[in-house]
């Protein structure tokens, strides 16, 4: 007697690409980088794993100066923010570290075996201390490095509505 069950073939799995995966890396992990987090998450979306962290970090809230600059500028909230220090981030599962200044890059590169690919610099003076307006220009600088970075790497970003000074 033949078997007439007809045999099905299961169903190819196909592998999405991950999405793109940055971290952000400044000192303390409360003005720069998290500015960029919030910066790279509302221009990406879903696009993009995106997180921040310090190489001197200690567990606490962003700069109020921070905050208050991402919110007036760009209409974005990084109060809930709370710091980390880089040896609680799995850095390499990032396709890119990017440190804030040289100082950073070379700390991030004394302690960890990288891709030299993978490593961005940056050059964005660290505010922290700085009267407000200080903290806008470091904004405007981050948004204007990111969007040279996305362009360069041919990622797909969100262009921000920028607000204007009263």
């Amino acid at each position: 007697m033949k078997n007439t069950k007809k045999k099905t073939k299961s169903p190819v799995k196909i592998q999405a690409k991950p999405p793109l995966s940055l971290l952000f890396v400044c000192y303390g992990n409360v003005c720069r980088s998290p500015m960029a987090e919030g910066l790279a998450k509302k221009m990406l979306g879903r696009k993009a794993r995106v997180k921040s962290a310090g190489i001197e970090a200690h567990s606490g809230s962003p700069s109020p100066e921070a905050v208050e600059t991402m919110r007036s500028l760009f209409n974005i909230d990084i109060s809930r923010y709370r710091s980390k220090h880089i040896s609680r981030v799995p850095v390499h599962d990032f396709d890119y570290i990017i440190a804030m200044d040289p100082y950073i890059l070379s700390r991030i590169k004394s302690v960890y075996r990288l891709p030299p690919e993978h490593l961005i610099e940056w050059i964005v003076e660290d505010p922290m201390g700085m009267e407000r307006e200080y903290y806008e220009v470091v904004g405007y600088k981050i948004q204007k490095n990111m969007r040279r970075f996305f362009k360069d790497k041919d990622i797909v970003f969100k262009p921000l509505k920028i607000k204007k000074k009263q």
